[in-house]
């Protein structure tokens, strides 16, 4: 069992206005030196990637040149904050969809655990459309946020080798669980009960990632 490393997934963060005022700013502004794509993601009023063509520092975006190790090819890479990717801009409804990682934790680890952190300054998570998700037969995942106001997280255990259908979280080698509400930072905690000693044969690693209700489970 086992995910690809390069699987994006996609994090819905909320944008703390209404659609109708998203879409009469952008009405009302057009200025000719501003850049309103940037590689194939739009950049719709008041998002932008200059002090002159957003609203302000809080919807600014860095359109940045960013090249791929393996083929060397330069492309042109939308990101928010501290360097989060950003996929995909809707005004109605108002969101931002970026980049989440996964965490990963294997068998023989020098670690017991593995900790990633997000971090999300102007935009919350949305808990309506992103769920915690946790793959693995000896896996499981803690999810705080940066002031220890909660915890949350699930357990995912099996005796044989699990695969998913179209993607699909049966709770048989993986588990999923709501996202808190109003959250804009988390650490996730990713460990195992037993090192995977028991389930090394066929699952040497666990994984765990925050993402839209809708992705794909992908394996290699």
């Amino acid at each position: 069992m086992g995910l690809l490393n390069s699987l994006h997934l996609k994090l819905a963060l909320l944008v703390t206005t209404t659609a109708a005022a998203l879409a009469a700013a952008t009405e009302a502004h057009t200025n000719p030196v501003c850049n309103y794509t940037c590689g194939n993601v739009s950049i719709p009023y008041p998002f932008g990637t200059s002090e002159k063509c957003c609203r302000d520092e809080k919807f600014f975006l860095n359109c940045t040149t960013v090249t791929s190790p393996s083929s060397g090819e330069a492309t042109k890479q939308l990101i928010s904050g501290d360097n989060i990717p950003v996929l995909n801009i809707s005004l109605d409804p108002p969101e931002l969809i970026v980049s989440g990682g996964v965490t990963k934790h294997c068998y023989n680890s020098t670690d017991d655990s593995y900790l990633n952190t997000m971090e999300f300054v102007n935009f919350s998570i949305s808990n309506n459309k992103n769920r915690i998700t946790v793959v693995g037969c000896d896996t499981f995942a803690l999810i705080t946020d940066l002031e220890g106001t909660f915890t949350t997280g699930c357990v995912s255990s099996c005796s044989k080798e699990t695969r998913f259908k179209e993607g699909a979280c049966s709770g048989v080698g993986c588990c999923e669980t709501c996202f808190p509400e109003a959250i804009r930072n988390y650490n996730m905690t990713l460990s195992s009960f037993n090192n995977y000693t028991k389930v090394h044969d066929f699952n040497r690693c666990g994984y765990a990632f925050v993402a839209k209700d809708t992705f794909q489970l992908n394996y290699y």
